[in-house]
């Protein structure tokens, strides 16, 4: 079995989103009147005019915080919005322009996770930035608060970097890694909730993970999602093999998968740098051709709005998005029901689940998917919540995705475990 088989693009998304609005909310309720903070949206080549999107903060007034989302006036035309995402913004929160010309919001800090929810959902919904990986800050401290990784550039060997390295173990690898790609993003690479460092490029995503058996880095990545043409997705994968060097395509569920594994007994920075280099152009070339090819979609493919609507009053599907969204309790498996007491009450090892599950590798999987859903949808309803000023169903909400989150960990450590039983 591959070992991502169980990579949940979705989830790693929507795990990144929240671990980044937690961390600019902790940043907003910290800020002093001398503070400020820009967050650009990563956007390949600079527009010959006007910017990137941006949202910017600043604190004021002792206590309270100013938060802006650039407007027209400043965007580059490629990222100008119509009148149907102005009331988007509107409807999140955000005052229509004044003198800054820009919407915006003035709160207290002690909301800043308020105004972290309305930024996040400026960025995602109306800007349609897929990943938190497509955003730079303006200094790299604010970056490394942030946990933002922001666009690569290409380096040369250091004059003092060694051409390789022996690590010692899975940390010192992992050490060695970041210190190779610091120079890449201008600060220490930051990484996600599973311990990957995610790096963009274009219209791509990859991330980068060390192996904790063995000296091995992986860098992988999510081409194609959605495919509904698997054998024409599994004729597609063959060939590109064939043709493609280093990279192995592979079909795992409806996706298509790239990996590229590099041998690190010794490691060599430079052959990391170049590698990460020749995998992300390589699988920005062929994205769309194979997305068209298998009837799938590009893994990282901005929602946008694709319908025009006759009636302006008609709510659009981002409108509808803003209002908390309906949690039916879901019939779930009974084993799932049994895996999440475990993590409740301190007894979760994956050979335990494994044992619940039979063993099972697609019982595992299902299981997964289901949790790995639970989580979207609680975190979603906890951003509802935060921004109707709601925190007592914050909390209860917070509270459910806790869970859901130790469920979906278990369940991925009960399926390697079985993986690597069948060895």
């Amino acid at each position: 079995m591959s070992e991502y088989t169980d990579f949940d693009l979705d989830r790693s998304v929507s795990r990144a989103w929240k671990g980044f609005q937690a961390r600019l909310a902790d940043y907003l309720v910290g800020m002093t009147d001398e503070d400020s903070l820009v967050i650009n949206v990563v956007a390949g080549e600079e527009p010959e005019e006007g910017s990137a999107p941006y949202v910017q903060f600043a604190g004021f007034g002792g206590d309270r915080v100013r938060g802006e989302v650039c407007s027209n006036r400043y965007l580059a035309r490629e990222y100008q919005f119509d009148a149907q995402r102005a009331r988007v913004l509107e409807r999140q929160g955000w005052q229509w322009p004044d003198e800054s010309a820009n919407f915006y919001a003035q709160l207290p800090t002690i909301d800043g996770d308020r105004l972290a929810v309305m930024a996040v959902r400026a960025l995602r919904d109306v800007f349609d930035v897929p990943h938190p990986a497509f955003l730079a800050a303006g200094s790299p401290t604010a970056a490394e608060r942030l946990g933002l990784t922001g666009a690569p550039e290409g380096v040369d060997s250091e004059e003092d970097e060694p051409l390789s390295i022996v690590p010692e173990s899975a940390e010192h690898l992992q050490q060695l890694v970041d210190d190779a790609l610091t120079p890449v993003f201008g600060h220490v690479p930051a990484k996600d909730s599973d311990g990957d460092i995610p790096v963009p490029y274009n219209s791509t995503l990859v991330f980068i993970r060390v192996y904790q058996d063995e000296p091995l880095i992986d860098i992988f990545g999510c081409v194609v999602t959605d495919v509904t043409d698997l054998e024409a997705a599994h004729i597609e994968a063959g060939i590109l093999n064939r043709d493609v060097k280093f990279i192995k395509f592979f079909v795992a569920g409806d996706n298509v998968v790239a990996q590229l594994q590099i041998p690190s007994y010794p490691f060599s920075p430079l052959v990391l740098r170049n590698m990460l280099q020749f995998m992300s152009s390589a699988l920005d070339e062929i994205d769309d051709d194979l997305a068209l090819r298998t009837g799938g979609r590009l893994a990282i493919d901005p929602a946008g709005l694709d319908e025009e609507y006759d009636n302006p009053d008609d709510p659009s599907p981002l409108e509808a998005d803003d209002a908390e969204p309906s949690r039916e309790e879901p019939e779930l498996h009974p084993a799932l029901l049994r895996i999440i007491q475990l993590d409740a009450d301190g007894r979760g090892e994956p050979e335990l689940v494994a044992d619940i599950c039979d063993g099972d590798r697609d019982l595992i999987l299902q299981l997964l998917r289901t949790s790995a859903d639970q989580e979207i949808e609680w975190r979603q309803s906890a951003e509802a919540a935060v921004l109707a000023g709601d925190k007592d169903e914050a909390a209860v909400c917070e509270h459910e995705l806790r869970a859901w989150e130790g469920a979906t960990q278990l369940l991925r450590r009960a399926l390697r475990f079985v993986a690597g039983r069948r060895r």
